[in-house]
């Protein structure tokens, strides 16, 4: 009886759990946590999982999987929409979806799931499962991100920047800033910067923000524009805030330049920047977000004097052309108040990372000399470094010049000798094709005497047969030639005497 009562109890409490199970899975596929278990509210930061019970499919082993905006008004053939942009693929176990993970770090919003039986992209109203019909399959709440900055990978540290009068450019990037936002898109709201240094901060013209879409660290002529102060600080050593305008996609690590624009009468000083802080907003939750990673310090921009050493180098090789083995003078010039500069010349071009250096001159009264013997015809380089940027790529400080190098005198022979020669060399050709004929043309038994004089050096038996056959042919066109005079002389004759019996019987008449 005991043990009746306890199977009773057993059931019973068995029936009642699996009665809550079944009123607590509402539908037929459903959301769920990574236990399993159903789950209709997420964070923006967490994981989606699906599952189904047995049987979600009839006759089928695969079966697409949406997650599309939440829909209250299913009807039969409408398109399915993925919001992750393509649907999922799952392979059923016993005819079931098994616990699967479908979208990490969600959207905000609110969605539904639909599991496409007959994969055709659209809901089938007798085929298809949904999660659900009235109200959403589950709901996403966006968790406020978050936003990191450091230096660049190309910042560009401490340099130098100068007014060149030649080539103006009043641009004077300072620091290379990436952003990294996570969890939501950021959109940027403002930047706080301060100065400090010996020079003097009014005297910048603008502080500029822009995009820096190659990477490099350097403003390229289409980047864009984000934010900028103007004049750059009010004050010397002083503080500006800058209102942005660029949106953060989450995840992605993006770069900003922050420049200096400069004055041409900037005085001479030390510059640099600190930026204190960065403020964003989240692109879902709507959050105020708080760069990491602040403050950031740039490297020093000295400002120098005034480029003072203009124009452009010139090179004349002479002499051009030049004998192999000769000497030859680089006379180098062209440029203006450039006292003291080295001029190097080479024989390759002044941006190699490799210069072959023939040699060099300091520059006196703006010109100088370098002496070198001649090899071989090569282009030469002249080089110099006017604004002591360490290059010799700049406007005016490289030139080239063509050398010609010629064989000695001695070793060239004139036209007039080369045609001497060949008239000599064709009388010869001619005298011994003269002898030739005279010696093919001789006599018969001149000829004969030399074919038997050479058979007997070579002592070759075909040779002789076919001079003896040669000798038989010529016999016979001699005795043809002698026959035939002969056998016409006769015919003659007895034509004459035809002609005499006519005329003697024609008088008897």
């Amino acid at each position: 009886m005991k043990k009746t009562r306890k199977l009773i109890v057993l059931s019973i409490i068995s029936t009642i759990l699996l009665l809550s199970f079944v009123i607590a899975q509402s539908t037929n596929p459903w959301s769920a946590s990574a236990a399993g278990v159903e789950k209709n509210k997420f964070k923006s930061s967490e994981s989606v999982y699906v599952k189904s019970l047995k049987f979600i499919c009839d006759t089928v082993s695969e079966i697409d999987l949406y997650i599309v905006e939440n829909n209250d008004n299913w009807t039969d053939g409408d398109p399915l929409d993925d919001v992750r942009g393509a649907p999922e693929p799952v392979v059923l176990i016993s005819s079931a979806v098994p616990l699967t993970n479908i979208w990490e770090n969600p959207d905000n919003g609110k969605y539904d799931i639909v599991v496409d039986c007959n994969k055709n992209g659209n809901y089938d109203e007798l085929i298809d499962k949904i999660d659900s019909f009235s109200g959403p399959g589950f709901e996403v709440e966006a968790v406020a991100g978050s936003g990191k900055a450091e230096k660049g990978s190309s910042n560009i540290g401490d340099h130098k920047w100068q007014y060149d009068p030649e080539e103006p450019d009043f641009i004077n990037e300072m620091l290379q800033l990436s952003l990294t936002a996570s969890g939501e898109d950021v959109e940027l709201i403002n930047m706080t910067l301060s100065s400090f240094g010996n020079g003097d901060d009014t005297e910048i013209s603008a502080l500029e923000v822009y995009v820096d879409e190659d990477g490099n660290g350097k403003l390229g002529d289409n980047e864009t524009l984000i934010g900028d102060s103007q004049p750059a600080y009010k004050d010397d050593n002083g503080r500006a805030v800058i209102d942005l305008d660029y949106f953060l996609t989450k995840n992605v690590k993006e770069n900003l330049i922050i420049v200096y624009r400069m004055k041409e009468n900037a005085s001479k000083g030390d510059f640099s920047l600190q930026i204190e802080s960065i403020t964003g907003a989240g692109g879902d939750s709507d959050n105020i977000i708080k760069f990491s990673g602040l403050p950031l310090e740039s490297g020093k921009s000295s400002v120098v004097a005034e480029k003072t050493c203009l124009g452009e180098v010139s090179v004349v090789l002479s002499p051009n052309p030049a004998q192999s083995g000769g000497s030859v003078k680089a006379v180098i010039s062209g440029l203006d108040n450039c006292e003291g500069k080295e001029a190097s010349l080479r024989n390759n071009p002044c941006g190699s990372s490799t210069p072959r250096v023939v040699g060099s001159c300091a520059l006196k009264d703006d010109s100088c000399n370098v002496s070198f013997k001649a090899t071989s015809s090569l282009t030469y380089h002249v080089c110099i470094d006017k604004n002591s940027d360490n290059d010799s790529v700049d406007f005016g400080e490289y030139t080239y010049e063509d050398l010609v190098v010629e064989l000695p005198q001695e070793n060239i022979t004139s036209p007039e000798e080369n045609e001497t020669e060949i008239e000599e060399n064709e009388t010869g050709e001619e005298e011994e094709t003269t002898e030739e004929i005279k010696n093919t043309t001789g006599g018969i038994t001149g000829g004969i005497a030399g074919i038997g004089a050479e058979i007997t050096e070579t002592n070759s038996f075909f040779i002789l047969l076919e001079v003896t056959l040669l000798l038989i042919l010529f016999v016979l066109v001699m005795i043809l030639f002698r026959l035939r005079p002969v056998s016409v002389e006769p015919q003659k004759e007895e034509k004459e005497e035809e002609k005499e019996e006519k005329k003697e019987k024609k008088e008897k008449k």
